[in-house]
Parts: C-alpha cells; sequence; structure tokens
C-alpha cells in the first residue's frame, strides 16, 4: 500500500532568521514572552534573556565542532542515499523491463484465448441444452451413448459415453433444465484420486467458470492447472497452477491476472493462504485504465487482524518514472512503519528520502532521518530524530537547512510547542556562503535564559551586545 512521504516542516522559522550584520532590523519572534505588565517594548534584551558574560571562545569552538561534523556527515549520508536512490530506480526500470516483456505478452496471448474459450464454450451450451431436451439416445449398434437422469428436485444429470457405450467421455449437470456444470474427460484412479480434463460451470445462460487439469486427491486437496472466470463475456480473472487443501498451507495459487472489461487491473505472482488466515503473495503489479504500471509490490502479507506488510514497493507515474520506492512497510491498529523510502519528483529525480518513519495510533509520529534535495539533486534539508507528539510538541535532535548545497542555518536538540515556543541547545546562522555567522546555545524561553550568544565580526567571534539581541528577537525600544 503506497504511502506518501511525509515532508516535515523545518523547526527553525525566525529563530535564526538570516540577517546582515550590517543592517539589524527587528524579526518578528517566536521567542516573546507575553506580559500583561511589561511589554516587549519597554523592556531589555538582558533583561528578557540572561546571558552568562564569563563563557569564552571555547564555547564557539564546541558548536561549530560538533556543527561542521553534522555538516560533513549529512553531506557523505546524502551521497550514499543519492547512490542508493539510483540503484533503486536501475532495478525499477529492470522491473518494468521485464513486465513489459514478458508479462504484458502473455497477457495479451490469454485475453486472445480467453475470447476463444468463452464463443467455443457458448456454443457448448447451446449443444447441451438441446441434447438434454432430446433425451437418451442409442447408437446403431444399441449402445446408449447419452443417458439423461432427472430428478424430482428439477436437477439432472447428462452421460455421455463412446461409441462402444464403455467410455465416459463426458457428464453436465442441469439445474431447472438448464446446463450448470459440463465435465469432460472424468478419470478415477485407484488411490482415490478424480481427474477431469476440462471442466465449465456456467450461469445465466453463459461460461463463468473454464477450468483445466481439474484434480481432487482422497484427502480433499483440490489442484487446477488454468482456470478462466468471465463476467458479461468477458475475461475477469485468470489463473495458472491452483491448490486447495485441508492442509497447511490452506492454498496457493502461482499466477493470476484480474480484468475489467478487457483491461488488465493486477497480475500476480506466488499467492498463498496459511492456516491461520493470512494471505501472502510474492509479486503483485498493479495497471492504470492506459495498462501501464503504476506499483509493484514484493513480499505482501496480510493477517486476518487487518494488519499488513510490504517487503518492497515501488510506485510508478503516469510517464513510468518511478515516484516512490519503499521497503520494510508495515500497519496495524497500533502503528504504521517503514524502514525506508525514496520520493522522486515528475522527471523521476530523488526529492525526498525517510528513514525509520513510524505513525503511532496516539498521534506520535517519529522518522529517524528526512534528507531533502532541490531541482539541481543537492541537498537542501536534513533532518535526525524528528517527533511528533499528540500535544502538537515538536522536536528534533538535529536539523540542517541547505541553500545551493551550502548549510544555511542548524539547530539541535530542538523543541516546539503549541504556543510557537522554541527551545534549542544549539542554533547556528549562516552567510550566504555557507559559513557561520552567528550562533546561540541553550536558548529557554520558560527560564527566559540564554546559555551564550556569538557573533562573527571583523575582529572573529564576540559576544552579541544587548543592542544586537534586542534587534535579534525583535525586540522594540
Amino acid at each position: 500500500m503506497p504511502i506518501n512521504p511525509i515532508n516535515p516542516l523545518s523547526f527553525i522559522k525566525n529563530a535564526i532568521n538570516g540577517m546582515g550584520k550590517q543592517n539589524k532590523q527587528p524579526v518578528s519572534s517566536p521567542y516573546q514572552t507575553q506580559s500583561t505588565t511589561n511589554p516587549l517594548g519597554a523592556a531589555d534584551a538582558s533583561t528578557l534573556y540572561t546571558v552568562n558574560k564569563n563563557r569564552m571562545p571555547k564555547d564557539v569552538k564546541d558548536v561549530l565542532l560538533d556543527f561542521r561534523r553534522t555538516c560533513n556527515d549529512s553531506t557523505i549520508y546524502s551521497k550514499k542515499i543519492k547512490r542508493q536512490a539510483e540503484q533503486v530506480k536501475d532495478e525499477a526500470s529492470k522491473a518494468l523491463g521485464k513486465i513489459e516483456k514478458s508479462v504484458t505478452p502473455d497477457i495479451e496471448d490469454i485475453q486472445e484465448e480467453a475470447s476463444i474459450i468463452f464463443t467455443r464454450e457458448q456454443k457448448k451450451y447451446h449443444e447441451l441444452q438441446e441434447k438434454y431436451e432430446t433425451g437418451d439416445f442409442v447408437a446403431p449398434n444399441g449402445k446408449t451413448v447419452r443417458k439423461i437422469t432427472k430428478y424430482p428436485d428439477g436437477s439432472g444429470l447428462m452421460e455421455e459415453y463412446s461409441r462402444d457405450g464403455k467410455k465416459l467421455l463426458s457428464c453436465t449437470k442441469f439445474e431447472h433444465g438448464k446446463p450448470f456444470v459440463y465435465a469432460q474427460g472424468y478419470r478415477e484412479y485407484p488411490d482415490g484420486t478424480q481427474k477431469v480434463e476440462k471442466r465449465v460451470i456456467f450461469a445465466d445462460g453463459k461460461p463463468h467458470t473454464y477450468e483445466e487439469g481439474y484434480e481432487e486427491a482422497k484427502d480433499g486437496t483440490e489442484r487446477i492447472t488454468r482456470a478462466f472466470e468471465f463476467s458479461e463475456g468477458s475475461l475477469s480473472l485468470y489463473t495458472e497452477n491452483l491448490i486447495s487443501s485441508q492442509e497447511s498451507p490452506k492454498g496457493s495459487i502461482e499466477t493470476s491476472i484480474a480484468f475489467d472489461n478487457g483491461a488488465i487491473l493486477w497480475y500476480q505472482e506466488g499467492y498463498s493462504e496459511m492456516e491461520d488466515g493470512s494471505e501472502k503473495t510474492e509479486m503483485e503489479v498493479r495497471f492504470n485504465k492506459s495498462a501501464k504500471p503504476y506499483l509493484l509490490q514484493e513480499g505482501y502479507i496480510s493477517h486476518p487482524d487487518g494488519s499488513e506488510e510490504i517487503a518492497r514497493e515501488m510506485v510508478f507515474s503516469k510517464s513510468g518514472a518511478l515516484a516512490l520506492y519503499q521497503e520494510n512497510f508495515a500497519q496495524n491498529t497500533e502503528r504504521e512503519k517503514s524502514a525506508k523510502s525514496f520520493g522522486y519528483d515528475e522527471r523521476g529525480e530523488l526529492s525526498t528520502y525517510l528513514e525509520d518513519y513510524q505513525n503511532d495510533s496516539n498521534g506520535v509520529e517519529k522518522i529517524g532521518k528526512y534528507i531533502a534535495y532541490d531541482s539541481q539533486g543537492e541537498i537542501s534539508f536534513y533532518q535526525e530524530g524528528y517527533r511528533n507528539a499528540m500535544d502538537y510538541t515538536t522536536s528534533v535532535k538535529k536539523e540542517i537547512e541547505f541553500t545551493d548545497g551550502k548549510p544555511n542555518n542548524y539547530v539541535q536538540n530542538c523543541e516546539e510547542y503549541s504556543d510557537g515556543t522554541i527551545r534549542a541547545s544549539q542554533c547556528v546562522e549562516c552567510g550566504q556562503n555557507g559559513k557561520p555567522e552567528r550562533i546561540i546555545a541553550g536558548l529557554d524561553p520558560d527560564f527566559e535564559t540564554i546559555e551564550f550568544a556569538y557573533e562573527k565580526t571583523d575582529n572573529g567571534w564576540e559576544e552579541m551586545s544587548d543592542d544586537n539581541l534586542e534587534a535579534y528577537f525583535g525586540i522594540d525600544e
């Protein structure tokens, strides 16, 4: 079942809003503490945010070291993901190629054969009807070659024999004077196995099901080599190698193809129904109205409690480009999760990547890693440890925004609350060249404190002055 990639919002917002050093105009800040007694216009930055002035530049070095390490790790990891994304695209392309070269031609042959079968068996229906109404038939040699038995409930049985009257060629069951089941080539073996070369089930005067190679063993196990099901004269389902058993597993189908008014709906391989009621499919392809694949699933399992698992899933756009790839998806009443997923844009280029995604029924959403890419294929967003709780508290362990592949803003251990308040252990703001220009640590609006705040000047890293803090947090004088 396809899942749309999640696109988490940035938590930075205006907290580390990019501003030129020479033009520090007041900006709207989510950190402004509301007060009915002391309006912000009369407040002083040092009053609102107590800054520890005894910090040394070593603090800057520690933050920058962590910032650079995270930038480096995210960039390396991003390149690794892009390589994986290309491998995924290649696998998807090969899968589509296999479908086009082997599955699609087979489907066309099956539809053509189904049309021939339906026409032939429709003619057979009328022949059977006529024979039943004519009654028994005895050959010139005195042998009964057609025997009809009618029952009080309106049902009947017509048996047809060879010219010598010894070999049963076919038998037909009738209901209300109409052919219901026709069986040809019946055999019974010493071990109790019964076989029928061909069997046709009729409904409303038309062929409904056509089967070849029907077999029933003494233990009740049934096998069918091929089966065609029709709806209003059109093929609706084709299956190969069906097995139905009283033992575990309960049943299996090697290949099945579904149609609607002549258009293919899905192609499936390796279906099996287990003893506990679970259903498993090794591979399934679903098609759009243009008979083009739009979904490929592998390792699908459906459990009786409604939970589902998918080992691998690919979603394709109308143009045939890969739109989504994900692995190890699972959902039940408690949660929905996915090990990894790649999202692609309309051109088939990587746009998003999610790792260890989980959405619980209590409203908690988690993402281990999230990466977004711009239209040029450059990383634009990197995030670790995303969590969104039901009480609208959102947190992230690490997050970096990039512009043209260069870091823009960075936060660590950031939390956002429903009232817009944001707390963060580290914030780094970069200039257009991707170089850090401002650092804030220990931002805690509840206690109106900042552990330390530095900005880059011509003389190196210096603590932010009260005036700059006022401008940075949008405090009017």
